[in-house]
């Protein structure tokens, strides 16, 4: 049975890689090497991580849930999609943006769910808008 529920999650993921192989072929930048590197990290993801960088990817029009980026949780299941979570943002698919402590203005990394957007791999791997320069259209 879990064979099966394996096979299917794979299947699946072949649409995301689709974007990824179409991604290459647009972008002049993306050499065969970084080709390689991105179509191994694409294989290396469930799909729950798939679907939650399609979350993030269409934040703009269906915002993410208020929350942190953290482990804690009484649920195994909410604690397995944070841990994904957490793992697309320490592996540089998506990032968050900064805050400012108020005293002192030392800027530390914002890790709410709101604040996610997607970064190059992110893109590489989703339907992401970029802009004309070829960055993701948040780096610009």
């Amino acid at each position: 049975m879990l064979l099966t529920a394996r096979d299917a999650f794979e299947e699946r993921k072949v649409r995301y890689i689709g974007y990824l192989f179409a991604n290459v072929a647009v972008y002049d930048e993306i050499d065969a090497g970084l080709a390689a590197l991105m179509l191994g990290r694409a294989e290396a993801l469930t799909w729950r991580q798939y679907v939650l960088l399609a979350a993030v990817a269409h934040a703009e029009e269906q915002p993410l849930p208020d929350g942190e980026l953290s482990d804690d949780s009484d649920a195994w299941h909410a604690w397995g999609v944070r841990r994904e979570l957490r793992d697309l943002y320490d592996t540089g698919h998506f990032y968050g943006g900064s805050k400012e402590t108020p005293r002192m203005g030392l800027r530390y990394p914002d890790l709410t769910l709101s604040a996610l957007r997607l970064a190059h791999q992110g893109v590489l791997l989703t339907c992401g808008r970029r802009s004309t320069t070829g960055r993701p259209a948040e780096d610009r």
